[in-house]
């Protein structure tokens, strides 16, 4: 019996031995694309915090106006141009609490034709009449 289970043992631990062998690579592979992949996270942050400076470095309002009244032509706006919220022109229905407290009536509500001065297009392929 011996003779039978000394071999059968050997062989188990050679392919055991391939096997750990084989763990050992995949783990080595794993751990370069680990480290890759932390280097390529760690300029990927460091790209953002270089936009986030370039970004508050345009938005500064002395920037931004000097800009504006360079390139644009705008002018100050008058007081006759605000208008009441009873001026503005009625769309043609209204939303009711229910329809503004869940998303899906929302979405149906935006989907109705208003029958008031402005109609909009439920497909947006469609042409104007």
């Amino acid at each position: 019996m011996a003779k039978v289970l000394v071999p059968i043992v050997v062989a188990a631990f050679v392919v055991l031995c391939f096997g750990l062998y084989g763990v050992k690579i995949d783990t080595e592979q794993a751990y370069k694309e680990l480290k890759s992949l932390d280097t390529e996270i760690t300029w990927e942050i460091e790209a953002i915090k270089v936009l986030n400076a370039e970004w508050g470095h345009l938005n500064r309002p002395t920037y931004l106006e000097t800009h504006a009244t360079d390139y644009l032509d705008l002018a100050q706006m008058s007081a006759s141009q605000i208008a009441a919220i009873d001026e503005v022109p009625y769309l043609g229905f209204t939303l009711s609490d229910r329809e503004i407290s869940s998303e899906r009536g929302l979405r149906a509500a935006v989907r109705r034709k208003p029958i008031g001065l402005i109609s909009f297009v439920e497909d947006p392929r469609q042409e104007l009449n």
